[in-house]
This record gives C-alpha cells, structure tokens and sequence, in this order.
C-alpha cells in the first residue's frame, strides 16, 4: 500500500488527508461567505430609499421580492449545480 498524503497541522499534530478533506472545507468555506454576503446585501437593499433605488434602477417592489428571497437562492449555488 502507497501512503497517503498528508499535511500536518502543526499546533495540533493532527494529519489530514490533502486532497478530499481540505478541498470539501474550502469549498463549503467559500458557499458559506457567499451566501453570508447575499442575505446581508440583501438585506441592504431592503433598507435603501426610494431615491437610491431610483438610482439603482430598481423600483420599491422589485428590491422588495429580492429582499425577501432566501439567502440560498443565488448564483453562489451554482457551482454544485450537474447542468
């Protein structure tokens, strides 16, 4: 049997797996950020007067449906997505 390529964390002495476990944690890392900075834009915008989304090109309604869609709901899943 060939070893596994490990990294060693150096605090802890505890060896992870190189490729399967860091690259899940990274990429879970990065949707979690994504998705953080979606519902909080958001929520933002929700927040914003009517003349600065005027400015924006938006009108109360539609800032209002996109404020109220989930914070999942965005182009940050679409890297998960087969098609």
């Amino acid at each position: 049997m060939g070893s596994i390529d490990t990294i060693a964390l150096r605090r802890s002495g505890l060896r992870l797996p190189r490729s399967g476990v860091l690259q899940l944690l990274s990429a879970l890392l990065t949707l979690g950020l994504a998705w953080y900075h979606t519902g909080r834009t958001r929520k933002q915008l929700s927040k914003l007067s009517d003349e600065a989304l005027r400015d924006l090109g938006l009108t109360r309604s539609a800032a209002e449906e996109e404020a109220l869609r989930p914070f999942w709901d965005s182009r940050a899943t679409d890297i998960f997505r087969p098609w």
